[in-house]
């Protein structure tokens, strides 16, 4: 009689047993530690948004908003921008050699003039340095990582990585870029007060309770109240915002930030006239206007494109006589300009 097969025989196996190898080979197969497997490719929410090369606006806007900075930071990223393009222009009339002179390229001489900055390189310098001057500092390393990837974006090129020796290379670009940057601006990094500034008291001068009220026509008769005056405890208990959190500010904001990206408006008109004319822009995208007695002769005029008088009128009261309204108008036109894609943009 024949023996059975003892348990574990080399020879014969039962069902489990196959069943549990097949089982672990096939997870065996399928393990992310496994050789052969496919590389993943990333969702497309999971790759970052694409931008023009030649777009500089677009990708300080997307760099920023990657970032979390204040609009008033890419502004100033803008502001300083401009200011290097003139002092570049500048610097390049003023040291060109005389015709019958001529200077090699090659030589130490100071009637060289300064190579102009790669325009990304220009825009990571004029970032990192406003960063700082407005109080929100980011590390080099924050803002080439995400620069790169949006100039760059995989999967069809590697990324940029820390540490490594591209990096150290990019690093050290930006921060000559950055020590030319400051000798374009003078180191005057807060020498003159941008259009942000001025947008409190202008908005706070338009939105007056005293007007709305009645107070201000008649001060015996009991008005609404003034929520300038509430301290930040009783503006969060009745749910008071503040005066920059108001449509007709976040307009002019909005403006002003258009403003920044003009050459003409950074270098040759005064931050209160951009923000004067910001706030009449905001104004205008929400549909008021002002009241005079000529109202629909100062519309005519304006759609001609000439200055009503109103507008001359309510420009000079609002800023004290501090704008000048010839100005106030150019400004205008430039900005309009610029959103319609006319922009005069002067590029040396």
């Amino acid at each position: 009689m024949a023996s059975s097969p003892r348990i574990g025989s080399p020879h014969r196996s039962s069902y489990r047993d196959r069943d549990r190898r097949s089982w672990h080979y096939s997870r065996s197969a399928k393990s992310p530690d496994s050789s052969s497997r496919s590389p993943i490719r990333p969702r497309i929410s999971e790759l970052p948004l694409h931008v023009s090369n030649g777009d500089i606006n677009a990708f300080l806007s997307l760099l920023g908003d990657v970032l979390r900075l204040p609009e008033e930071t890419i502004s100033m990223t803008h502001i300083y921008l401009n200011r290097y393009l003139r002092w570049h222009r500048t610097t390049t009339t003023s040291s060109s050699p005389p015709a019958a002179q001529p200077t090699s390229l090659n030589t130490n001489s100071p009637t060289n003039s300064p190579p102009l900055l790669d325009q990304h390189t220009l825009a990571l310098a004029s970032l990192s340095l406003s960063t700082k001057s407005t109080e929100c500092p980011r590390r080099l390393r924050d803002i080439l990582l995400p620069a790169y990837h949006i100039l760059h974006p995989p999967p069809h090129n590697p990324p940029l990585t820390y540490p490594s020796h591209k990096y150290d290379a990019l690093r050290h670009t930006i921060v000559q870029a950055e020590l030319i940057l400051l000798r374009a601006l003078a180191f005057g990094i807060h020498q003159s007060p941008v259009a942000y500034e001025y947008l409190p008291r202008l908005v706070s001068k338009i939105l007056n309770s005293k007007v709305y009220g009645g107070g201000l026509y008649s001060p015996t008769v009991g008005g609404m109240e003034d929520w300038d005056t509430y301290t930040p405890g009783e503006a969060e208990e009745c749910g008071v915002v503040e005066i920059m959190q108001t449509g007709l500010a976040k307009r002019a904001k909005f403006w002003v930030g258009r403003a920044s990206q003009e050459y003409l408006l950074v270098n040759f008109y005064t931050m209160r006239t951009v923000a004067v004319a910001s706030v009449w822009l905001g104004m205008k995208d929400v549909g008021w206007g002002i009241l005079g007695d000529s109202c629909e002769e100062d519309g005519a005029r304006e759609r001609e494109g000439k200055l009503s008088q109103g507008i001359r009128e309510w420009v000079e009261q609002i800023t004290s006589g501090r704008v000048d309204p010839e100005e106030f108008w150019e400004v205008l036109e430039i900005l309009e300009g610029s959103w319609k894609g006319e922009s005069q943009v002067v590029v040396p």
